[in-house]
C-alpha cells in the first residue's frame, strides 16, 4: 500500500511519517532531510508540475491525505479580499483541484481515498480565526460533497483536529491572552492533542474500505 502525504513539508506530517504503517510519499514545495519513502519536491503546486513529476514515478497511491494550511489572525468585520484570498487559495483552493487532477490523472488508484486534514476551527468560533475558519468550513463541506459526487468509485473524508503540538498552533495561540489561552486549552482537557491520535485516525482510514463521507474529528 501506497499513500501520499500533499504538503508534505508540514511540521505534523513531518514528524509522524515514520509512524504510519505503510510506505508514505511525499510532494512539497520545499526540499528537506525527510523520512519519507520518496519526497518528490516541486516549485509550485501548478497542474502541470504536478502530473509531470508524478507522471515520470509512474506509482498510483492508495490514499491521498492534504496537509496543505497556513493561519492568518482576521477579523471578518476587517474583511480584506487580498488577505482572505491568500488564505483560501492554500487551504482551499489547492488542495481541492489538487485532489480532482490526482483523480483526473489516474494517480489515485480507483476505490482509493482523499483525506482532508481539517480543523475545529471550522465548527468552534474563536475571535480572530475568521479567514481560517471559513476556508476549513469549506474544505469540510467539500469533502461531503465530493464523497457523494464520486460515490462508489473514490472516497473522501475529514480528519478535523484541536491544536496538536507545532509551530502554527503557538503561533495562533500567542494571538489570545493568557485567560483565552487556558480556555482554549481547557477544552482539550488543557493539553495539546497526541500526535498519536492523528496518526491512529490515519491509519485506520488506509486499511478500511468503506468510510466515506465522514469528519472524524480528534477534539473535543
Amino acid at each position: 500500500m501506497k499513500i501520499l502525504f500533499f504538503g508534505a513539508s508540514s511540521e505534523i506530517a513531518r514528524s509522524i511519517t515514520r509512524k504510519i504503517k505503510v510506505d508514505v510519499y511525499g510532494i512539497s514545495t520545499k526540499y528537506f532531510k525527510n523520512s519519507y519513502k520518496e519526497l518528490y519536491k516541486v516549485n509550485k503546486y501548478s497542474p502541470n508540475e504536478i502530473k509531470k513529476i508524478l507522471k515520470k514515478k509512474k506509482i498510483k497511491f492508495d490514499h491521498i491525505f492534504f496537509f496543505n494550511g497556513i493561519y492568518e489572525h482576521s477579523l471578518l468585520r476587517n474583511f480584506d479580499i487580498k488577505d482572505f484570498s491568500k488564505v483560501l487559495d492554500i487551504n482551499y483552493n489547492i488542495i481541492i483541484s489538487s485532489s480532482l487532477l490526482m483523480i483526473k490523472s489516474k494517480f489515485l488508484k480507483e476505490k482509493g481515498s482523499i483525506c482532508f486534514i481539517t480543523s475545529k476551527a471550522a465548527d468552534r468560533i474563536e475571535i480572530g480565526n475568521a479567514y481560517y475558519s471559513l476556508s476549513k468550513k469549506l474544505l469540510s463541506l467539500s469533502s461531503q460533497i465530493l464523497s457523494k459526487e464520486f460515490r462508489n468509485i473514490y472516497r473522501f473524508n475529514c480528519i478535523s483536529t484541536g491544536f496538536i503540538k507545532s509551530k502554527m498552533s503557538s503561533e495562533i495561540l500567542n494571538f489570545y491572552t493568557k485567560g483565552q489561552k487556558k480556555k482554549i486549552l481547557n477544552k482539550q482537557n488543557n493539553n495539546f492533542i497526541s500526535k498519536s491520535k492523528l496518526i491512529n485516525k490515519i491509519n485506520f482510514l488506509c486499511f478500511s474500505n468503506s468510510i466515506n463521507g465522514k469528519i472524524i474529528k480528534i477534539h473535543r
